[in-house]
């Protein structure tokens, strides 16, 4: 890939490991999943534009903020991730399974699912970065 995507894609990447270590465990593995793809565009193996949604953000701000989001086009439950490829396309959710805790969808999350399904676009829930790589590769966004 040229150089210009490989600075555009890494040029907001200012974690260090400090603050990687303060985030919650689906935060991290979101983090690793952003740089391996960030990575695989760069190598020419992940077919796709894509990008995380921000949900975190209008939901811990001013409530004028959150209703100027939603009247922007905002929508309760998004997916994490949004992948755009000439042919195909995705939502991916991550959620967290360790030995103590597994989250889940809330009721918002679980009605954007239903209606990606609806429309016959592919919603993924994942637990893990190779899974969501795994489900990349399954819709031939994603080659080795």
């Amino acid at each position: 890939m040229i150089d210009i995507y490989k600075e555009f894609l890494f040029s907001s990447q200012k974690n260090n490991e400090r603050n990687f270590e303060k985030l919650k465990p689906e935060q991290k593995e979101c983090v690793i999943f952003a740089n391996a793809c960030k990575s695989l565009n760069i190598e020419g193996k992940l077919n796709a534009v894509w990008l995380h949604i921000p949900n975190e953000i209008a939901n811990n701000r001013h409530p004028r903020f959150g209703s100027l989001q939603k009247r922007m086009g905002k929508i309760a439950g998004a997916a994490d991730y949004v992948f755009l490829g000439e042919k195909n396309s995705c939502f991916i959710e991550f959620k967290v399974k360790t030995n103590t805790v597994t989250t889940k969808q809330n009721k918002n999350q679980l009605m954007f699912e239903e209606w990606c399904k609806k429309i016959g676009v592919n919603y993924f829930l994942v637990y893990s970065t190779q899974e969501a790589l795994q489900k990349l590769r399954e819709i031939k966004l994603l080659r080795d």
